[in-house]
């Protein structure tokens, strides 16, 4: 999806008023990639294809199932609306 993640600090998650989240944040978002245009560095990536993101490494595990199917359906907490969205990202 050309998505660079990091986990979910303690202090982020209290920054968003959910102290309890285990997620992953986009760092960085690779130009010309699927999501070039639907997701952006800040968000946080709660699930892949309805499936929790729990750490970096769940998220990888999440995204290499999701590459059998043509698009990946992210729910994702939005960095710039502070708002939980779903996003639909092409896996080509």
């Amino acid at each position: 999806l050309g998505l660079y993640v990091e986990p979910l600090t303690s202090e982020k998650a209290q920054e968003l008023g959910h102290p309890e989240l285990k997620a992953v944040v986009v760092t960085k978002v690779a130009p010309h990639s699927p999501a070039a245009s639907i997701v952006s560095p800040g968000d946080v990536i709660l699930s892949v294809n309805r499936e929790k993101v729990t750490s970096v490494q769940s998220y990888h595990k999440l995204l290499a199932k999701a590459k059998k199917q043509p698009r990946a359906l992210l729910h994702v907490l939005d960095a710039r609306t502070g708002r939980t969205v779903y996003k639909l990202v092409p896996n080509k």
